[in-house]
């Protein structure tokens, strides 16, 4: 069977840094393809994501049952094996936000959300994506690294990709305890249909954030230095910024053609 998508936890048994010692491996893990049970083909390795949906519990669906071709009207693998997200604005949100999403967050270890990854070492996301529908003037995170503490309670995001009216920006917070943001607006335009690709990277204390092969730096543990003490894992998909309800609600697709993650 061909291999199509690789999710890496480490890649070497000894050495690989910022990663939990009891999740260090030298296994690659990657996906065969698979035949879901809508009969589509999953090119996307999701034995390491869950995802929350924008339904009025904000729903969280699994990696086990995610990877096994989960879908419903807010999630869809389609017949080329990219995955479709769909959030209208009138749907629930997560008990720290005020807007919906249908959006996958990275499990290290699927049996735990409370094992991510450190400042230490080089951990990278890159995907093919691209804005399938969006109503003007509206504002959709589209891939983000978020921050939590070593507890386990929510802590800022450290860095947010946001569409809107075929623009993107990155958002990277000043500073670990949360405020204001630092704008890094990205060259080209990005138009409703047409795809780009993206990459977020921390290694060794500084972000480098991708889009079709223009890179913005920013070195934010050197400029605070509590964010050495936080603990972060990347997130992809639609985290639509809207809450309008009734007549005024709006609905947003995303799509994501390639996903995949690395640790080292």
């Amino acid at each position: 069977m061909k291999r199509t998508a690789i999710w890496v936890t480490c890649a070497a048994l000894i050495g690989c840094s910022g990663v939990p010692q009891a999740l260090r491996t030298s296994d690659s893990l990657a996906l065969s393809v698979l035949e879901p049970a809508t009969g589509n083909r999953q090119r996307i390795d999701l034995r390491h994501w869950k995802l929350t949906l924008p339904d009025a519990m904000a729903s969280e669906v699994q990696p086990d049952r995610l990877s096994k071709g989960y879908q419903n009207d807010s999630f869809r693998v389609e017949s080329s094996g990219s995955l479709l997200f769909t959030a209208k604005s009138d749907g629930g949100s997560t008990a720290n936000a005020k807007y919906p999403r249908s959006e996958l967050r990275e499990m290290i270890n699927p049996a735990n959300k409370a094992d991510n990854w450190t400042t230490d070492g080089t951990h990278l996301m890159t995907l093919r994506q691209e804005l399938v529908s969006v109503p003007p003037g509206v504002r959709v995170i589209v891939f983000q690294i978020h921050g939590v503490n070593t507890d386990g309670s929510n802590a800022p995001p450290l860095v947010k990709a946001q569409w809107k009216d075929s623009a993107l920006q990155f958002l990277v917070k000043a500073e670990a305890k949360g405020g204001k943001d630092i704008l890094y607006n990205v060259d080209g335009n990005f138009p409703l249909g047409s795809t780009y690709e993206g990459s977020l990277k921390v290694e060794h204390g500084r972000l480098l954030m991708t889009v079709n092969g223009k890179t913005y730096i920013d070195d934010f543990v050197a400029r605070d230095p509590a964010w050495k003490s936080l603990r972060y894992y990347f997130k992809a998909g639609n985290y639509l910024q809207d809450n309008s309800k009734g007549d005024a609600r709006s609905v947003a697709a995303v799509r994501i053609h390639d996903l995949a993650v690395r640790h080292e």
